[in-house]
């Protein structure tokens, strides 16, 4: 099935034209290859009884003059007997085709009825609705109701009542649902159709999962016990917000994955990792990843560790790492010759025109300085911001026009259109809690290198960039050694082949070290040590360690950043009390190429030793009360420094 009614017809035409039957006519497929909104919809033919998508009594009042069960059976039986039927001539096609239109025409009323219940979740009154399905219920031949829909709602024990009313689900589903990021989906599909998809599908959980999530989960309440499918997704399926939307609910609602391929690249033309994912609706023994025997396979498409589950959120690390400022708007970016010139004009304009820094300065310049300014009006209201009105008029002129549109939007894109002097997102929260600090810790959110390092404040750090409210140098350590790396390429995200550093799965769920005391010396000369390689070389951080990873770079700088980058390993491995771990250093095969990196052993035994950790500190944590539900009454309990390893 498709939403797209001409791909509906091509789907129809390819399989014709693969039986090479050309004596023959078109293969009916009318009642098989089928048009409509795949997510949008009801699924059990329950909703429709109760005329609720959620748990409810039968409305028989509704229902009371419709013999919706018979009409159901009469229209499964005419399918059986056309699924029955030969299709070698033109005559048995006709016989077909009369025979689908039966079928049809008993169940248009309760079609109609079900998409009156699905408008009711796009903003129609349930009343009104109710009182709309009845006379739709009188009708002999209603009109679908499309609602503010792309493409129609699509009812499952409606569409195939012989699969999902008579037989109870399919046997089997392939696919390749579409993707698109989170982010995208409300402004491409709208906040309503967003909403309903995290109420009806995802079950209420809520995250930026991909679109791709929750056709893993509408498959999931259409297959029969013991049934399977196989699903081309993004290799973000397994990772951050998508995985807990999409496969750890699949899991955790009994269903087991036998067979996986985490990342592998799409096979057209498109610069994509994509994933490939059997799920079984039951229980399976031994699965196969990446062509290779397992025990299982767990919701991050990985074998189990001697941990299971998924790590928690620490309250010791809330409030301590933040992404940069979205701009939006390059008319607030300005050449470096256009903030001098304003300055010069006005040295108060140095008050609004700031370095802004991006993570391309941060991984490929060699002093890692931002190459262009930016204009921050802060959150100053407009009559503030007026009072530099050089800058201002610049702003005035290049951004409000751009902003203006969003006017015509959902309600952030109105606030940021009212807001047109401001960034989108002005992040003052980030930037108060480096407020008196001379230097701070960031690390670019998508990069192969995914290394922090430590940076002058008094800048504006782009979107891109993760910024840790810190300037130690044994945090410093704690974030660029192989643990935390490790770390972040299993509970972060990725986007083609980089890893992607989100905040809240890969820095707030890392169990930090009880005491880090230890770590200042070797941060501080592993950090020495790595800047004065960048400036000798003039490289930036991606060719430094392009050169640290390449087995047949034997310069004696590289070699020295390899021993430090082993001291710091063995130095954080002693501040957790793994004083028996080996970790085997050397450059070793991984999903990310060859890497000086520790074993494959190692690497496993460091992330179960973590996620074990991580769900003791949590444990710790609610029997403070740190995890409490908002609103339920009593004080609250605070971290202490002893509590969270003098974190920060």
């Amino acid at each position: 099935m498709d939403i797209n009614p001409l791909a509906v017809e091509m789907a129809k035409l390819s399989m014709w034209l693969l039986t090479l039957a050309k004596d023959k006519p078109f293969t009916f497929l009318d009642h098989s290859i089928r048009c409509g909104d795949s997510l949008v919809g009801i699924h059990d033919l329950k909703q429709l009884k109760r005329f609720s998508l959620v748990e409810g009594p039968v409305q028989t009042d509704l229902f009371a003059s419709v013999p919706l069960d018979s009409l159901v059976q009469d229209a499964v039986t005419d399918r059986l007997r056309l699924e029955g039927m030969e299709g070698g001539t033109v005559e048995d096609v006709a016989a077909q085709k009369q025979l689908l239109s039966k079928a049809e025409d008993n169940l248009a009323r309760l079609k109609a009825a079900a998409d009156t219940l699905i408008a009711v979740e796009f903003g129609l009154d349930k009343t009104t609705a109710t009182e709309r399905a009845a006379k739709l219920l009188a009708t002999d031949k209603p009109l679908r109701v499309r609602a503010d829909l792309k493409g129609l709602p699509f009812h499952w024990p409606l569409e195939f009542p012989e699969v999902m009313v008579k037989h109870g689900g399919f046997n089997a589903f392939v696919g390749n649902p579409p993707f698109m990021g989170g982010q995208k989906i409300t402004g491409n599909l709208g906040t309503e159709y967003r909403d309903y998809l995290v109420a009806n599908i995802a079950n209420g959980k809520r995250g930026s999962a991909d679109l791709c999530s929750y056709f893993f989960l509408r498959m999931a309440s259409l297959l029969h016990e013991g049934g399977m499918s196989g699903l081309l997704a993004t290799n973000t399926i397994a990772q951050g917000d998508t995985r807990e939307v999409g496969l750890d609910q699949l899991l955790e609602n009994g269903f087991s994955i036998p067979r996986a391929v985490p990342s592998r690249k799409w096979p057209g033309q498109a610069n994509l990792e994509v994933a490939h994912v059997w799920a079984r609706k039951g229980p399976w023994g031994e699965s196969v990843l990446d062509e290779k025997l397992v025990p299982k396979i767990t919701a991050f498409l990985t074998p189990p560790g001697k941990a299971e589950g998924k790590p928690h959120r620490l309250a010791a690390n809330a409030d301590k790492s933040f992404q940069g400022s979205n701009v939006l708007g390059m008319g607030f970016v300005l050449e470096p010759e256009e903030a001098r010139s304003l300055i010069e004009k006005d040295p108060r304009n140095k008050d609004v025109v700031f370095p802004y820094l991006g993570g391309e300065d941060l991984n490929t310049r060699p002093d890692q300085s931002a190459r262009r300014s930016v204009i921050n009006f802060h959150d100053w209201p407009l009559e503030r911001a007026e009072t530099y009105p050089e800058v201002m008029n610049i702003v005035r002129s290049k951004v409000k026009p751009e902003r203006d549109p969003l006017a015509m939007g959902d309600a952030t894109a109105r606030d940021r259109a009212k807001r047109w002097w401001q960034f989108a997102r002005p992040t003052m929260n980030l930037y108060g809690a480096i407020t008196g600090m001379d230097m701070v810790l960031v690390r670019a959110q998508t990069s192969r290198t995914q290394s922090p390092a430590l940076v002058e404040t008094g800048t504006v750090f782009d979107q891109k960039l993760v910024v840790f409210a810190t300037m130690s140098h044994a945090i410093f350590a704690l974030t660029a050694n192989s643990c935390h790396y490790h770390w972040v390429i299993q509970q972060g995200s990725t986007m083609r082949t980089d890893a992607v550093y989100t905040p809240s799965d890969c820095f707030e769920t890392f169990p930090f070290p009880r005491d880090l005391s230890s770590l200042d010396d070797i941060g501080a000369r592993y950090d020495a040590h790595r800047r004065s390689i960048m400036l000798a070389r003039q490289e930036g951080l991606t060719k430094t360690y392009n050169r640290f990873h390449k087995p047949d770079e034997t310069s004696e700088d590289i070699q020295t950043l390899r021993n430090l980058h082993v001291e710091m390993d063995q130095a954080v491995a002693r501040a957790y009390g793994w004083n028996d771990l080996d970790l085997g250093h050397g450059f070793h095969e991984t999903k990310q190429g060859i890497r000086f990196t520790v074993s494959e052993p190692a690497r496993r035994e460091i992330l179960d030793r973590l996620l074990q950790l991580n769900h003791e500190r949590y444990a710790e944590e609610v029997k403070q009360g740190l995890h409490e539900k908002k609103g339920k009454k009593g004080k609250k309990a605070s971290v202490t420094d002893d509590e969270n390893g003098r974190l920060f």
